[in-house]
């Protein structure tokens, strides 16, 4: 019986064993199953949140690339002007997904106060020669019409949710979000830290207490802010009180658009508009740093020290904006390249200061549009730069050569207090079929070489059409110059060299321009030479001027059509002679 016992024994234990193991691999292989599953429906949740922060990327992305497809387009270019030819040809022109969070702010109601209204008071010229009244009407040509056609708008898809913002704070992750309600702070209120993000204000505002921080700014971010924020838009807010209302420290594929940034810093007296003689200074509606490939668009940015502020960029777009009765400028590119300013408009940007003689006057080198220390590329056209403002387009230099190789094209610039059109110590530069109207000289270039004036309309200038001192190698064709003091002058003077050694090699003397094929009429003297040598004046239409030439000191080698060089005794004596005949 034990025998058999045992038998039996021996005989159940490799079943048993085997049943065992037969049990272990079931439930090791349902427990990789359960892992598996779990993995793999870990691996699926991570594939459709990533592909929804795609998707909604790709919205915003697709939103924004609707405005930067502009940048791609054909620059504007001037319409072409039926002129005589010239007898020189000119010189061309150079071609050169997380989680979102929100932090809040504490918050105040600041409040604001309107600008005082700009008084018209007369300008204090320059030292130029004292302007003479002519009893000749002013052309009143109507411009051309610079009308540009509608900027294409996006659509936001239904599929975005909306993020919603009701009080100032910090956007870290990519999204479209909406504020609900006006915010306000002492210093700044919404930061965007964050690639692919729509902010729209819907109107609401966004308010400053004391003209401290930015009211809405776009930084860097990541580890040691070494991450550009790219594709982000700010749209329908409406900001003041901030040092800057919009501001960007750095970025690429940005849209500002459709924003009302007003009554932001300003460095002059809000009573007066009294203020320091501008060399550079701060304060803007808008205000973009190291920013590419970017778009101002259809914004209204007054009562600042700057409207629209571009600096250290490439590539940005300022269309359809009005930036007016700011008291620096209304836009303003600081060594910035390949921009355009088009289709805007920008009145009464000036301030009140004390002149280098001690006269308190209106000008102050502000401006409607100035291209500052050493913009080049850069293309304003079709704008309204109407109203008193100090100057209208402004190429500027601060002890660096200004901007080259700019176009500044079918602009009505009227009503400025000095020069519509000023540039000095600058090259290869366009200023071509603009109707300029109403101010002190029409076009002033100094130290300026191979500049090309063509097909432009001045009329009303108190001193000049155009003036240029000590510049050389200028083509002057095709303009029409009326009812001036005096329409064209050009002169050299001597200067010291080591004043300007930050200044190319050249010889910057008054030699070597081309005054060709232009209309001259109604003016006090139509062609003024002092100290100007080897120009080619020909092929030019005059029109009843009081006189025709004025001709002083050094006027070697140069060729002035129809000009009589006798002396006024020669004259008498052949007036006296073929009357006696």
């Amino acid at each position: 019986m034990l025998e058999s016992n045992e038998m039996s024994q021996r005989t159940s234990a490799p079943l048993m064993k085997r049943t065992s193991f037969k049990v272990l691999v079931v439930i090791e292989t349902a427990v990789i199953g359960f892992i598996a599953l779990g993995l793999f429906g870990m691996l699926i949740e991570r594939y459709e949140t990533a592909r929804d922060t795609i998707a909604e990327r790709t919205v915003i992305a697709r939103a924004s690339e609707v405005y930067i497809a502009i940048l791609s387009a054909t620059p504007p270019t001037a319409t072409a002007t039926n002129t005589s030819t010239a007898t020189r040809t000119s010189t061309p022109t150079k071609t050169s997904t997380p989680t979102t969070t929100f932090t809040p702010k504490p918050s105040t109601t600041p409040t604001l106060t309107s600008a005082p209204t700009l008084p018209r008071d007369t300008a204090t010229p320059r030292n130029t020669a004292t302007p003479r009244d002519t009893s000749t009407p002013r052309n009143t040509t109507a411009p051309v019409d610079t009308a540009l056609p509608p900027t294409p708008r996006p659509t936001d898809s239904p599929s975005v949710a909306w993020k919603n913002i009701t009080s100032c704070g910090t956007i870290d992750s990519s999204g479209s979000y909406r504020l609900l309600n006006d915010v306000s702070a002492n210093g700044e209120c919404i930061s965007i830290k964050a690639s692919y993000v729509i902010l729209d204000c819907f109107r609401n505002a966004v308010r400053g207490t004391n003209f401290a921080g930015h009211g809405i700014a776009i930084r860097k971010f990541g580890l040691f802010n070494s991450q550009t924020p790219g594709y982000v838009e700010v749209r329908n807010c409406r900001v003041s009180g901030f040092r800057d209302g919009i501001y960007a420290e750095a970025g690429d594929h940005l849209v500002i658009r459709d924003n009302e940034t007003s009554h932001n810093y300003d460095d002059v007296d809000p009573a007066t508009k009294f203020g320091k003689f501008l060399g550079m200074t701060d304060g803007s509606g808008i205000r973009l740093n190291n920013v590419t490939s970017s778009q101002v668009l259809n914004n209204t940015t007054t009562n600042q020290a700057i409207g629209i502020d571009i600096r250290y960029s490439n590539g940005i777009s300022v269309r359809s904006n009005t930036a007016s009765q700011n008291s620096a400028w209304g836009i303003n590119f600081l060594r910035t390249q390949n921009s355009e300013a088009v289709g805007n408009t920008t009145a009464d940007n000036v301030r009140k200061c004390t002149w280098g003689a001690g006269t308190i006057g209106w000008g102050c080198d502000a401006g409607g549009i100035v291209i500052q220390d050493g913009s080049n590329g850069i293309t304003v056209a079709r704008n309204q730069v109407i109203g008193r403002n100090g100057n209208g387009v402004f190429i500027k230099a601060h002890a660096l050569p200004c901007g080259s190789n700019n176009a500044i094209l079918g602009n009505t610039i009227t009503g400025v207090y000095y020069n519509a059109v000023e540039l000095g110590f600058c090259t290869g530069n366009r200023i071509n079929d603009n109707q300029i109207r109403d101010g002190l000289d029409g076009i002033w270039l100094g130290y300026a070489h191979d500049t090309e004036i063509r097909g432009n309309t001045i009329s009303g200038m108190r001193n000049h059409g155009i003036i240029s001192g000590n510049s050389y190698g200028n083509t002057v064709t095709g303009n029409q110059i009326i009812s001036s003091n005096e329409g064209l002058y050009f002169f050299g003077e001597e200067y010291d060299r080591s004043a300007f050694s930050w200044l190319p090699p050249g010889d910057y003397k008054s030699h070597d321009n081309c005054l060709c094929g232009n209309t001259l009429q109604s003016n006090a003297i139509a062609v003024h030479l002092q100290d100007s040598t080897r120009n080619q004046v020909t092929n030019n239409t005059y029109v009843g001027n009081a006189r025709t030439f004025l001709v002083q000191g050094n006027s070697d080698g140069n060729n002035l059509q129809g000009y009589d060089w006798r002396s006024p005794a020669e004259k008498l004596f052949v007036a006296f002679r073929d009357f006696g005949r």
